[in-house]
């Protein structure tokens, strides 16, 4: 789904906190939570979770 829809910022926001939460694969979840900013740089609770990603609170 997510292959489809590279451009969905709730896709990629969804799977960042996955990546995050489960993977706890940092790299991805930087990639993820940045092309979700890029997508829609209005959304405060991607920015916050990217915030909590580099400061460590995730």
């Amino acid at each position: 789904m997510l292959k489809s829809n590279q451009a969905n910022p709730l896709l990629l926001r969804n799977y960042g906190q996955f990546l995050q939460e489960v993977e706890k694969d940092v790299s991805k979840v930087e990639e993820y939570n940045g092309r979700a900013i890029l997508a829609s740089l209005g959304d405060g609770e991607v920015l916050s979770l990217y915030e909590k990603t580099h400061m460590g609170d995730a």
